[in-house]
């Protein structure tokens, strides 16, 4: 089950997604809360309480909170998370229970299709590696986007890092990086002109980008972006490498 602290990360991730779109922004949101939890864990409670105070601390525009439970027991938990929100949330908030079915023709009331809800019959997850999927396509697409953060506290495994060592090459993203070298060493090598070697290592640079990878330096106890001039230079840096390596002159 998802901790408070995660479950919190993951709604504050959302919402400032949201808030970096414009037209959803204007459009206001509509949040579906569907827990699964047991709702006897401790836990429990303070996510639907907390949930709501995390809600007023946005600046995203809630046009609607509905909280979800498929217990009996999960009214009194519902009822303590709007209890706990402030006015101009508290009116925008409606509580479901009961079987899947009772939630989703609730829900359909509002508007609500059940089909972007991936909750299938007995209240379990449905198409979660194509949910997951698309949570990993919509961090990947979040991550690039500019302006980009000024520090990344954990690289992903996409990123290129900079530094010396075996911490630093076995990183899967340094792996992939030269796994590309190596594919386009040939044309690399057969290139006639500096520019089209210049090309092919911004071809590079950017296929990594494109993967949501960054290039990233050590700065104190965290990462940040380099130019691209200094990612292209690392990519140069590694056909030079692999050219000694096999001895080609």
């Amino acid at each position: 089950p998802w901790t408070t602290r995660a479950y919190l990360q993951r709604s504050f991730y959302n919402n400032t997604t949201t808030l970096r779109n414009p037209q959803k922004h204007n459009q206001g949101c509509i949040i579906v809360i569907y827990s699964l939890a047991n709702p006897s864990q401790q836990g429990d409670m303070s996510k639907h309480y907390t949930f709501t105070k995390l809600a007023e601390c946005l600046a995203d525009r809630i046009e609607a909170l509905h909280l979800c439970h498929d217990s009996p027991k999960g009214q009194a938990l519902l009822t303590v998370g709007k209890a706990a929100a402030s006015p101009s949330i508290k009116i925008r908030i409606r509580t479901h229970f009961g079987t899947n079915d009772q939630i989703m023709s609730s829900l359909a009331g509002f508007g609500i299709e059940p089909g972007t809800i991936p909750v299938g019959q007995g209240c379990r997850i449905t198409n979660l590696e194509t949910y997951q999927k698309h949570l990993i396509e919509m961090r990947a697409v979040e991550r690039l986007k500019e302006p980009k953060r000024q520090k990344i506290h954990v690289p992903s495994k996409a990123d290129v890092l900079f530094g010396k060592g075996a911490p630093f090459q076995s990183h899967l993203g340094n792996i992939q990086l030269r796994s590309l070298v190596s594919e386009r060493y040939k044309a690399y090598a057969k290139a006639a002109t500096k520019g089209q070697k210049m090309q092919i290592t911004k071809e590079i640079v950017q296929t990594v980008q494109q993967n949501s990878g960054l290039f990233l330096r050590p700065d104190g106890g965290s990462w940040v972006c380099v130019e691209e001039e200094a990612a292209r230079q690392k990519v140069s840096a590694l056909f030079r490498s692999l050219r000694i390596r096999i001895g080609d002159t």
